[in-house]
C-alpha cells in the first residue's frame, strides 16, 4: 500500500496567519470564502447516517438533525453538497500557502515506477 502523503500535499496548506472571525447573524459566515476551521450550526437531510461525526462522552456518534458541531471548511462544504444546511458561527480562517510539494511528489511518482539506479537517486535525494 503506498502513502497518501504525497496527494494531501498537494492541497493547498494553512500558513502561520489567522482570524478569528464571528457572526451572530442568522445567516452566519459565507462558507466559500473561508478556509479554516470553524463551529457551525448543522441541520441534516435525515440520511441514514450523518456524515459529521461528533464526540460525546467519550463515544463517537453519526447524529441527524439540528444540532452544533466543527471541522474544517473542506468537511463542510461535503457536507453542504450532500444536501445539509450549514450556518457558519465561528472560526479561525488562516491564509492558504502555495503548494510548495510538487517536485517531492514527482520524486515519489519517480521512485514508485522506477527500479535501479533512478529509484536509488531519488532515495538518496532526501538523505541528508
Amino acid at each position: 500500500m503506498n502513502s497518501l502523503y504525497p496527494f494531501a500535499s498537494l492541497n493547498p496548506m494553512p500558513g502561520s496567519e489567522s482570524t478569528y472571525i464571528e457572526s451572530l447573524d442568522e445567516q452566519g459566515l459565507e462558507l466559500d470564502n473561508l478556509f479554516g476551521f470553524f463551529y457551525a450550526k448543522v441541520i441534516t437531510n435525515d440520511q441514514y447516517l450523518g456524515l459529521l461525526p461528533l464526540h460525546i462522552n467519550n463515544n463517537l456518534i453519526l447524529p441527524n438533525g439540528n444540532y452544533f458541531g466543527s471541522g474544517l471548511v473542506k468537511n463542510l462544504n461535503s457536507l453542504k453538497k450532500n444536501g445539509y444546511k450549514i450556518t457558519v458561527i465561528k472560526g479561525y480562517n488562516f491564509n492558504k500557502l502555495k503548494i510548495y510539494f510538487k517536485e517531492f511528489v514527482l520524486f515519489y511518482l519517480i521512485k514508485k515506477h522506477f527500479y535501479k539506479s533512478l529509484k536509488m537517486n531519488c532515495k538518496m535525494f532526501f538523505i541528508k
